[in-house]
This record gives C-alpha cells, structure tokens and sequence, in this order.
C-alpha cells in the first residue's frame, strides 16, 4: 500500500527526503491521484526530490507541464531551477535570478528559502556583507514561520559571513546560538554543524580548551547521525586544538584519523589539510625534514585541485620548515609567493603569518631592520583581526628582532619563534628571554608584595614546591616566577595539567614512550619529566591526578628516575617538580583520595596564593593593566572609569580571582569603547571551579530557575562548557521550558 493517503501523507514524503530517499519519495508522489500531483505542496516535493537526484531536465518538464498553474506554482518551481544552477556553481548566473525572485510576491515559506538562496549565491561570490543581510532576512522569515532547525541553519551562516569579514566574536555568537537552539529542538545535523565551525572561531580567538569541547561534540553528533565527513572534519579541528594547545601526541592521533576516512571519502582538500597539520606536528617535535615533505606533499594537493588557500597556507608552513633547517633563502621565496597570491585573494591572517615568516628568514641572516619591519606590520593586521594565537607568535619575534637576541644556529631561531625546544618531543617550553614578571604578575599592595618576597626567596634551591589558591588566582604565572628567578631559569619550563588525562595517558606524556607501545604511539616520545632535564616541571591541579598515578609519581620525586612505557630501562633526569592546586588536600589525604607521601614530597616548601579580595588595593592596578591589553588587542579603549564604579568593584568578592577581573574589564572594554565606564554590576554569580562532580541536581535547577533557563549563563557561572551542563540536564531529565519565561 502506497504511505501517501492524500494531502495527509506530504510528511511521509518530507521524511522520505529528509532521509536521502528521493526515489522512494518520487515513486510515493506517483502513485497520488492526478488531482493531488498538481497540489502546489506536492509540485514542491517533486522538485525538491528531482534537485538531490540531479535531475533537471525532468524539472523543466514538471514546470512546463504545471506552467498553466497559479504563479506560485511557477515561483517554486523557478526556486529550484535556480537551485540547481548553484549546485553547478554557477552564481554569477544565479545571483541577478534569485535576487528578481526574492523581490517578488511569494508565500512566507518560499521568501523565507529564497533569501537564504540569494545569501548563499552572494556568500559563494565573496560578497559577505551583502550575504549576511539576506540571511538574516531569511532567519527573520524562519523565525515567525516557528521553522528553528532552518533558523538555525541560517544563524550557522551569518556567523560564517561574520568570520569572513574578521568579526569573530559576532561569529561566536551566531555558532553558539545556533548550537543551543538545534539542540533544544533535536536538529543533529545543524548541531553538528554549529559546533564545527564555532570550534574554529573559538580556535582563531585562542581560546583553545573552549574550541577542543566543541569539535569533541561535533564528532559525537556526526557520528551518532552517521555523518562520515562530519567525523573527519571534527577530528581536523580537534586535532588543531590540540596542537595548539602543545598536546602533540593526541594531535597527531586524532589528525590521522580524520586522513584515514578523508583519503577512504576521496577528500582531497581534507587529505590536504590534514598532512599541513601533520607537519606542524613534526616542526613542534623537532623533525624538520619530515615536516617539509608533509607540508610539500600538501601544498602539492591543494595546487592539484585549484585550492589557492589550502595550497600556499601549505607553502608558507613548508617555509618555516625550510627555514628550520637551515635555508633561509628559500624559506624567504616561498614565504613571499604565499604572502603575495594571499595579498591577491585579500585574506589577511594569511597575509600576517606569511610576513611572519618572511621575518623569520630575515632574522636569520640578521636583517633585523627587514624582520622588525615585517614583524610591525604582521602584528598590526593580527590585532586589527584579534588572531590571539598567531598575536603572541609575532610578539615574541619582535622582541627578539628589537633586542637582536643571537641565533646560534636556524634551530634555535625556530625555538625562540615557536617556543619549541630542539629536544622537545611533545611540549613548549618557556624560554627565559621570553619572561618579562612586569606583564606575568603585577601588584603593589603589601599583602602581595610580602608574597612576592616570599616567592622570590623560595625560588633559590631545587626543592619541589607545593603553591595552592583559589582558581583564577594566578598559580601558574607564580610558577613561572619560581622558574625564571631559579637557578634553573636557562632550562625549559615545562606545564602539565593532571586532570585533562587518563592514567594511562599521563604515564604516556609524563614518563615517555617507545615506538609501538600503545596504539598510535607511532614514534618515541622522551616524555615531559625528560623534557624538563635541568628546568621545571609545572604539574597543574595536582588533586586531580588518579591513586595509580600518584603512586608512580613518587619514584620521579624520590630519585629522579623515569621508566618511558614500553621500555625495561630505568632513566634519570634533574628536574624541579613545581605543583598547583586549589583543593584542600591534607583534608583529601584524610579521605584517602590522596597520598600522603607524595604530598609530603610535593611540598616540601608550600605558597599560597592571596586570592584577589586579600588584595583589593590592587585592584585599580590590575584594572589599568588589562584596560592596556584590551587596547593593544583592539578589543576597546575605554577612556576612565568613574569612583562609584571602582568603590562597586572593590566591595565585590570576586570568587573567581584575577581571571574573573580580567574577563570583566575586557566586557567593559567592549561596552564603553572611547568612553568613560559609569556604571558596572557583576556578569552573574560565579561558582569556583566547579565540575560536573561537584555540581548537584538541586544546585543545577536553582541555576536554571535564576538564568531562566540560560544554558549559556549557567555555564558561564558554573566554569563548565555548554556540552558539559547539557550533559547533566539529559542525565536528570531537566526539561529547560519549565525554567524559560513563557
């Protein structure tokens, strides 16, 4: 028996297509009575079937057959012929098509698709400003016709707009809408999507912890929905966060992965993209001619397929590889192909990056005039952008070029441009010259000046040092002050966070491993513990660190002795082991969570750090500091801040410490952009440091009932991601309508 029983049975068939079965969906539309073929929702249904087959001669007979039909007949029909010319890719054509369309008189459905027709053919053309409009006149449509997936699907692409034309933090603001809204109504796809391209805003504005929860639930949406480039393209960006967050070990894992399924897809372009970043895997382990050949091999791809972008984003990196192992000159001329073909295409993050390669070869031949005046411009363009990452980068370069550091040879010129070792296989360590305590710490209260005495003294001597402080205190920038006032300060830096791993991970990262000692360990790997050899050994939440791997922490702290996994060979290493948390952990050790041994190895000297509201004079200072940053990171320069502000800021308890301060002034930054801040109240109340462990059932509904129902501003108070709180709410079957404001 045919699924279609008249007009009633249209949603059969929107299933049908909606599933990818637009032959069934076309044979259900046959067997309708001739009166109901001509029925306007099934002439739609036809065409939309004959448009995912490719068919459009068969279109032109539907419209000629149905051409003595009502005009809107005549306009669906015009939509979809129009729709294959934008399949074809020919938007030039389609564009004035579509625009005459949109002008006319049609049902609120139809003007809705339209738009978002006409944005996409001016998207494809580069014409973002001009894309954005239409989108959101189709968002406008789709949001009174109550359409959320397709509302959805359209703030997806004004966000994309919004990136293209470098206005990233609008572009987060569409991705994360659009990921909360296909959430709540269950459209997976548009999920999946959002969270994509959202993971590589968050990755351009270097906020890479952010970007990694992203791409984690991109790749679980598309693989719960089947959607194999989904997969690869998840595992790429997650693949990037990680490699820019140092994790290069899990990096390479994840990047090749996605080459496996890009390369069984027949993906060009992402086989491509993965080798690129596989290379950068090799210049951060120090295997320069392996990372030529990868980038080599990429920029090869992207030329193969007519990619401009893939292609010489490609080349430059097999610049910095050329450069890294000795050939300046050549590095110089592919640097300047790319940055001139990227001048062209008018894409300037691009165009940055590429100077700062150029600088980089003009460095080594000491043109320091070229390299600084590279450098300045690279910089310039970066900030207008608020590239965070590559910022820093170019940063560090400049004031290398200005102080005319020596570069004893092209290796340590790449260490002091990409803070890598030459013997590092997995981590960035800091260099000494890079440290200026002026901008890593400031206060002049005297609480925190008898802090700083105290640190400064403690950091003499290669005693293992326990700090302990509220979260967003500052830990790790006190750790690096230890460092670099140590007798150790020539030798690497080295952090580690312990509760972003497993137990087995961390023997993996901490201790090393051999070739083929675990799945994916393709390459030996001297561990963290070797790395730090003569420096430091930064261990970040120390209380998050499991019972079996507290116990195999003690023999490093006892002797200095390292076993790498897969290996029977016990190796040493001098390190100084610096640990932080801000958990009670002799309250812990009465619990049995933690040992008390080891604590008693760790701290051999304690520091706590004195949380903000301990040093509240401080707080003008550090406002003016990061006022400073918010400017020289184009973010806004707001030009005062009233008394009555200060005075509410300085009786707030700011539970979440400098971090909380920081993201507070750059808010305000935002909101008085050449004007003088007059007035301020706290971004919601923030729990420190919670986790989904310590966050309860009553708690989370209190939250809700207070954001009224504001996934996003519960997050924010609670320090989680959105993935994590949604999470919990599918855990307890909390239904977010019964805390929205109907």
């Amino acid at each position: 028996m045919s699924g279609v029983q008249g007009t009633s049975g249209f949603s059969f068939v929107e299933l049908l297509l909606s599933g990818g079965r637009a032959e069934q969906a076309l044979s259900e539309l046959d067997s309708l009575d001739e009166g109901i073929q001509s029925h306007l929702r099934a002439v739609a249904l036809r065409a939309a079937a004959l448009l995912k087959l490719g068919r459009r001669e068969e279109l032109a007979e539907l419209a000629a057959a149905t051409s003595h039909l009502s005009d809107e007949h005549h306009a669906i029909l015009t939509y979809y012929d129009i729709s294959f010319e934008v399949r074809k890719g020919r938007l030039a054509e389609a564009l004035p098509r579509v625009s005459e369309l949109a002008a006319g008189a049609l049902s609120a459905d139809l003007r809705a698709d339209t738009w978002y027709l006409k944005g996409t053919c001016e998207s494809g053309l580069g014409l973002y400003a001009d894309a954005a409009h239409s989108f959101k006149q189709a968002m406008a449509h789709f949001e009174c016709a109550r359409k959320p997936a397709k509302l959805a699907r359209s703030l997806i692409a004004v966000g994309v707009c919004e990136q293209q034309r470098m206005n990233f933090e609008m572009a987060r603001l569409c991705y994360g809408r659009a990921r909360d809204l296909s959430y709540e109504v269950g459209a997976l796809s548009e999920n999946a999507y959002a969270s994509q391209n959202l993971g590589t805003c968050l990755l351009l504005l270097g906020r890479f912890r952010g970007a990694t929860a992203e791409f984690e639930n991109a790749r679980a949406v598309a693989t719960e929905i089947g959607r194999k480039n989904g997969i690869y393209s998840a595992d790429l960006g997650l693949g990037l966060a990680l490699l820019r967050s140092g994790r290069l070990a899990l990096a390479e894992e994840r990047i090749r992965a996605a080459l496996r399924l890009a390369t069984e897809a027949g993906d060009i372009r992402s086989r491509a993209i993965a080798l690129e970043y596989l290379g950068e895997v090799r210049l951060g382990q120090a295997e320069f001619a392996k990372a030529r050949n990868f980038f080599r091999k990429a920029a090869r791809l992207g030329a193969s397929i007519s990619d401009p972008e893939v292609q010489f984003e490609a080349q430059y990196r097999w610049a910095e590889a050329e450069l890294a192992l000795g050939r300046p000159a050549k590095a110089q001329r592919l640097a300047e192909e790319a940055k001139e073909r990227f001048t062209t295409m008018e894409n300037l993050i691009e165009v940055a990056t590429a100077r700062r390669i150029s600088a980089q070869a003009a460095m080594c031949e000491r043109r320091w005039k070229d390299a600084r005046e590279e450098l300045r411009l690279s910089l310039e363009t970066l900030q207008s952008l608020d590239e965070r990452f590559e910022i820093e980068r170019v940063r560090r370069l400049l004031d290398a070029a200005r102080e005319k550091v020596p570069v004893a040879d092209v290796r340590a010129n790449e260490r002091a441009a990409w803070g890598v070792s030459a013997t590092s296989r997995s981590r960035k360590p800091v260099n000494s010259w890079l440290l200026d305590d002026a901008q890593l710490i400031c206060g002049q209260s005297q609480t925190f000046l008898r802090f700083l005495d105290d640190v400064d003294r403690k950091a003499r001597g290669s005693a293992n040092v326990l700090i302990e402080g509220e979260t967003g205190s500052g830990k790790e920038l006190v750790a690096r002050r230890l460092h670099s006032r140590s007798e150790r300060s020539a030798g690497s830096f080295v952090p580690f966070n312990c509760g972003t791993t497993t137990p087995e991970l961390f023997d993996a990262e901490v201790f090393g491993h051999l070739k083929g000692a675990f799945t994916g360990a393709a390459n030996d790997r001297p561990g963290l513990a070797r790395i730090a050899h003569q420096g430091t050994l930064f261990l970040d939440e120390i209380g998050e660190m499991s019972k079996e791997t507290q116990a195999r922490m003690l023999r490093l702290l006892d002797n200095g002795e390292v076993r790498p996994v897969g290996s029977d060979v016990i190796e040493r290493t001098d390190l100084r082991v610096v640990a932080a948390t801000h958990q009670d952990l002799e309250s812990m050790i009465v619990e049995e969570r933690f040992r008390h041994d080891l604590f008693y190895r760790l701290a051999t000297i304690r520091l706590r750090v004195p949380p903000l509201r301990e040093r509240i004079e401080d707080l003008d200072l550090l406002l003016r500091h990061f006022f400073a940053e918010a400017r020289t990171s184009g973010v806004g320069n707001p030009i005062g801040i009233s008394d009555h502000v200060l005075a509410k800021m300085s009786n707030y308890s700011w539970p979440g410490n400098i971090r909380e301060l920081r993201n507070e002034a750059f808010r305000l930054a935002v909101a008085f952009d050449g004007q003088r801040i007059t007035s301020w109240k706290p971004n919601g109340r923030r729990l420190a440091s919670a986790s989904p462990k310590s966050v309860d059932r009553d708690q989370m509904m209190a939250l809700l009932a207070e954001a009224e129902g504001s996934v996003t501003v519960v997050s924010d108070r609670l320090g989680m991601t959105r993935p994590a709180v949604y999470r919990l709410l599918k855990k307890w079957e909390i239904p977010l309508d019964d805390f929205r404001r109907k």
